[in-house]
């Protein structure tokens, strides 16, 4: 390797320097036949065993490291990617930027956030602790340091949910009479919510989806017209079909913290549950009886009736009514805008592909909800999905078992989707809902160890960590300026955290690692720019006033 310093030179011991002579020969081959000269032997052949195991180790150990790359950081500080080729040979890969540049970007981040922030004026500072924090004099960063809270509209959805299923079936089994108007007032009530919560969302068009009218249309009928046959028949068959199905279609789940899902729950299960209840009689109506019996086309010419009545409304108002208002707001959300543009919907994947295979659309055509095209393939799709899931409840409204395992199949599923829930995704996503999760940083401090309490006692670390916590408040107080919602400031926290660890990881590596023959430090390093890119997209949804400094 003195030559040629890129160049793996295998020291060869098999060869002797030189030839042995003849009175060496003749002082060996006599030593050799004395009785001390076998144990002479055995050492010689010990010895080049050895050297041959050496030998081979060294080979083996050098075409392993034929199949790793090296990092060796130079005197400016930039890292050089490098690995040793068959022959032996340095083979350079390529030179990377310093190892300060990941930590200079992040301080740049800091910097340009906290710049940005201090621009935005003092109300809208307000405003924006007060709609995360509830008080527009608490600062974010001492919120997110809290342990996690339970919301109070949260609490009242828990309590609202357990109680109307309680209380439901305490009418049932004790004052069934009770039920319609129990129905009426609390779907009212809920629906009232609903219109407000989904007003301030721009959700409010969700409103007029064919549940809606089937929930309605109940009301009106058991309240209005309560021996009129025909809408009974055509209720039972929109809420025994559609609606019901819509439990596990859509995946409704029984969350009661949720006001959202249990309000959706609610909306798709009682229609079925009303009209089972004055099917069968449990209700008394003059409509129908127990011993009622119903023919299929009556029954399926009503059920579609209805249906189409809801289609032909729900295009003039969308596509008449309020088209100037859709149109001048594309925020503003349809269920076929939502359908048209969620390509993750299992059944939109599915329209699609019968489509593409009926060459409606081409593999490559997108879904466009101001089309035409797109507004007939879901008016045809949702139309058959209506027609198939008619058919089954024709022999529910015949058999009173049937009926009954339908009911309890459907609200099984709800409660198993609620239940799934809470142990797959509540469990992980409710604390980072509302704040930084304690455990981790408990988990962290016991970790440390003893070190942590040596490390506190250092005069020099604990004023680095002062300067480093002071940092950090100015970096969270900086947040208080910007336009961001409490899940975007915890993620931009948590992005930024990543990316300290990794530089801080790093760095831990450059102190631990050895030296090089000729000096070099050698590390691993595994870099990553999945961070960056989840920062810029974080940061592109600053308000233009921020976004413009960031």
């Amino acid at each position: 390797m003195a030559e040629h310093p890129g160049v793996w030179e295998e020291p060869s011991h098999s060869v002797p320097a030189s030839l042995p002579s003849r009175e060496e020969s003749d002082q060996l081959r006599e030593l050799s036949s004395s009785p001390r000269g076998h144990l002479v032997h055995d050492v010689r052949e010990a010895v080049d065993h050895f050297r041959r195991e050496m030998s081979e180790n060294m080979k083996d150990a050098f075409n392993r490291s034929t199949d790793k790359l090296y990092h060796v950081i130079t005197g400016n500080n930039r890292i050089v990617q490098f690995r040793i080729g068959e022959n032996g040979k340095l083979i350079l890969e390529k030179t990377i930027q310093s190892l300060n540049m990941q930590t200079n970007k992040i301080k740049e981040a800091r910097q340009k956030l906290i710049d940005a922030g201090k621009q935005v004026p003092l109300k809208t500072k307000k405003q924006i602790r007060e709609a995360i924090t509830g008080d527009p004099n608490k600062r974010i960063r001492d919120h997110l340091k809290e342990e996690p809270q339970v919301k109070m509209i949260d609490k009242f959805s828990f309590t609202l949910g357990v109680l109307v299923i309680t209380f439901t079936e305490w009418i049932i089994m004790r004052h069934p009479d009770w039920f319609q108007a129990y129905y009426k007032l609390l779907m009212t009530f809920l629906f009232v919510l609903r219109y407000v919560n989904y007003k301030e969302a721009k959700f409010q068009f969700f409103m007029l989806d064919f549940c809606y009218l089937v929930n309605f249309s109940c009301m009106i009928q058991t309240f209005f017209y309560p021996d009129h046959l025909v809408w009974f028949v055509a209720n039972f068959a929109a809420s025994m079909g559609p609606l019901a199905t819509a439990i596990v279609v859509w995946r409704n789940s029984l969350v009661f913290h949720d006001l959202d899902k249990v309000t959706s729950f609610f909306l798709h299960a009682f229609p079925p549950l009303l009209c089972h209840l004055l099917r069968w009689d449990l209700i008394p109506c003059n409509a129908v009886q127990a011993n009622t019996t119903l023919s299929f086309g009556p029954y399926f010419f009503s059920a579609v009736g209805i249906y189409v009545c809801w289609q032909i409304m729900y295009l003039i108002a969308t596509e008449y009514l309020f088209k100037s208002q859709l149109d001048a707001d594309p925020e503003l959300t349809t269920s076929l805008r939502y359908l048209s543009q969620d390509k993750k919907n299992p059944a939109r994947k599915l329209v699609r592909k019968v489509c593409v295979q009926l060459k409606v659309l081409r593999q490559d055509e997108d879904m466009d909800p101001d089309q035409w095209k797109t507004k007939i393939i879901f008016v045809v799709s949702q139309l058959v999905y209506t027609i198939c899931t008619l058919i089954p409840p024709y022999l529910i409204f015949l058999s009173y078992s049937v009926s009954v395992i339908y009911l309890i199949t459907i609200f099984s599923w709800a409660t198993w989707n609620g239940a799934s829930y809470y142990v797959e995704v509540f469990s992980k996503r409710y604390n980072m809902k509302f704040g930084q999760e304690v455990v981790p940083k408990e988990k962290a401090k016991d970790d440390d160890g003893p070190e942590s309490s040596s490390s506190s006692s250092d005069p020099k670390r604990s004023k680095s960590g002062e300067n480093q916590d002071e940092d950090d408040d100015i970096f969270l107080d900086s947040l208080d300026h910007l336009n961001l919602n409490e899940s975007q400031a915890i993620e931009l926290i948590e992005i930024l955290e990543k990316l300290e660890d990794d530089a801080d990881e790093n760095k831990s590596a450059n102190r631990a690692s050895g030296s090089s023959e000729d000096g070099s430090d050698i590390v691993q390093i595994s870099k990553s720019d999945l961070e960056e890119k989840e920062l810029e997209e974080l940061v592109s949804q600053l308000p233009p006033e921020a976004k413009k400094d960031v």
